[in-house]
This record gives structure tokens, sequence and C-alpha cells, in this order.
């Protein structure tokens, strides 16, 4: 049993594993498609609207980096272009590498100064606020989209779960700083201790950003923004190709790629990207050939930016080792900033 857990934990099972749902996926999504006509249909595909999907790309971004900040924000002396570089490194790792590599790269990048489990514990919160964004898409989709009644209890179940774990996590970060003050002293040695204790102020301290009222707020009010411009991406993808559809196609588009990327695959999510799209169009009644297009055209458009901004990021990063943080010792003054 012991071997089986090791084979399963395996980066190599993994990989084979990325292969084998991506060659699946890419079988699924070519088998009995003219591909020629879907070719001929990116052809004739309108650059203009392509140029402004790949903007929102752009924009989407740029919007995540604002989110990042404000989480990051009790480091008020941090080099914001090296924090700016460490996320789009970890966009480009995310998305051509297994594993989320790039919420480790960004940890490695910034904890050199602000504390792991600083950066640790703003990422946290950066997750769960798009887990009660993706909650509310769900939700929204299924009360005026979506006909099966079933559905409804189930999604009103996740985006309150999310809710949630978004509360508890927040309440039980905020208290860490109490806990760190009272770790006792006879049960553990005292370096371990004093470890321990710094940790726990640092992840205190990455969730002082969300006891702003009015940061939180601005959080949400990127948090939508940021779902939103995913969502006119796909819909500027689809006016690019002429698929005269309602956006309610743009938002079932962007659950099926949420859902599908996170399945194991090829770097680049080759093969699951083009599959999820092709599921969400031809639930409306488009053509194999013309989904798969669109599928593909997507696909290229939300990836390039991702290459071209999160390569050099991360031969920014690599090469230089610059760390990304100001030598900010949180633990040994986190009485000050309360």
């Amino acid at each position: 049993m012991d071997g089986l857990k090791k084979v399963l934990a395996s980066l190599q099972f993994r990989i084979a594993l990325g292969l084998f749902v991506s060659g699946i996926a890419v079988y699924l999504a070519v088998a009995g498609v003219d591909l020629a006509q879907a070719g001929l249909i990116i052809a004739r595909a309108h650059w203009p609207l392509i140029a402004w999907a790949i903007a929102s790309v752009i924009v989407n971004m740029l919007l995540k980096i604002a989110r990042w900040r404000l989480l990051l924000d009790a480091n008020p002396g941090r080099n914001h272009a090296s924090f700016a570089a460490s996320f789009l490194a970890g966009q480009f790792l995310n998305n051509f590498f297994p594993l989320r590599v790039g919420e480790i790269s960004r940890v490695a990048t910034l904890g050199r100064g602000d504390g792991y489990a600083f950066v640790a514990t703003t990422l946290l919160f950066e997750k769960l606020y798009d887990m009660i964004a993706f909650g509310a898409l769900l939700l929204i989709q299924a009360l005026f989209s979506l006909p099966s009644q079933w559905i409804r209890p189930s999604v009103f179940l996740f985006l309150a779960a999310a809710v949630l774990l978004f509360i508890v996590g927040a309440v039980l970060v905020r208290r860490l700083d109490w806990f760190a003050e009272r770790l006792p002293a006879r049960w553990m040695r005292a370096d371990l201790r004093a470890a321990l204790r710094r940790n726990l102020m640092l992840a205190a301290a990455g969730a002082k950003s969300i006891q702003n009222p009015v940061t939180l707020a601005g959080l949400a009010l990127l948090t939508a923004c940021i779902w939103c411009m995913a969502v006119l991406t796909n819909h500027l993808t689809q006016a690019a190709l002429r698929l005269n559809l309602p956006l309610q196609t743009s938002v079932l588009t962007l659950i099926a790629l949420q859902i599908g990327i996170s399945a194991p695959s090829l770097p680049g999510r080759v093969g699951i990207f083009e599959y999820a799209c092709m599921l969400a169009l031809q639930t409306y009644g488009i053509g194999a050939a013309a989904a798969l297009g669109y599928g593909v055209l997507l696909h290229l458009i939300v990836y390039t930016p991702v290459l071209a901004l999160g390569l050099p990021a991360f031969w920014r990063l690599s090469v230089r080792k610059t760390s990304a943080g100001s030598e900010y010792n949180l633990a040994l003054d986190l009485r000050e900033r309360r």
C-alpha cells in the first residue's frame, strides 16, 4: 500500500496522467471534426476584435496584480515592480507547468523579504475570493440558464461553503498572533517556539488587509472586475468569429474552463482547454468545427499575453535572483503595526 501511495504521489505518475488526460481530450475534440473548416473559421476571424480580446486579457492580469497589491498592503516598503514580476512569473508557471508551481514561486520570491507565511496567507485569501466569485458565477448560470432544478441546491451549497471558509479563515488568521503569544515554553525547544511564533505572527499580518472594511470592499470589487473581464474575453472571441450567441454562453464557457483546467494535463492545458470550450458552445447548438475553432482561438488569445509577459518576468527573477520584498520582518514589530 505504501508503494502504491508513493507511485500515485510521484511526479512521473502525474506527468503520465496529464499526458493521458490531454490525449483523451485532444481525441474527443478533433474526432469527426472537419479540421480544414475549423482552420478556415479562424482565418476569417475579425482581427480588430481579437486585438481587443487580447487587451482584455492584459487588463485582467493588471487587475489581479492590483488585487494582490492590496492583499500585500501590510508592507509599505515593497518594490512594486518586483512583486508584479513575481505575479507574472507565477502566472506563466501555473499555465505551462503542472502542480500549480506558480504559487510556490510567488511564495518563494516574495517570502525572502516579507516572510513565507505572510505571502502564503495573502495567496490563501486570493484563492478564497476567487472561490466565492466562481460560486456566484455558478449561481447566476444556474438561476438564469440551466433548466435542471436539481443543480441549484448544490450551487447554493458551494457558494455558502466558500463564504463560510472565507469567514472562518479570516477569524482564525486574525487570532494567530494571540496564539503565538501563548505558546507553551515548557513543551518545546526555545528555537522551535521562536520560529513557530514568528510564522504565526507573519500569517496573522498577512490577513491585515482584510481587516479594513474599505480594503475588503476594494478586494471584492477587483475580484468582480477580474471575473467580468474573463467573461468579456470569451464574448469578444465569439464576436470575432461572428458567433451570435448570448452572454450566458461566455459565462458557461468560463465555468467549463475553470472546471476543465483543474484536471491534470499537458503544459498549456492543450486539449483540455479546447474540449471544454467545445462542450460549452455545443450546448447552444454551435457546430463542432466552429466550436473547435473558437477553443483554439481563445486558447491563443488567453495564453499569448501570459507567455509574452510571464516568460521575461520569470527570467528576470531567476537570473537576477532578486528579492521582491524589503527585508520586512513582521514578527519583530507586529505590535507597532496593529
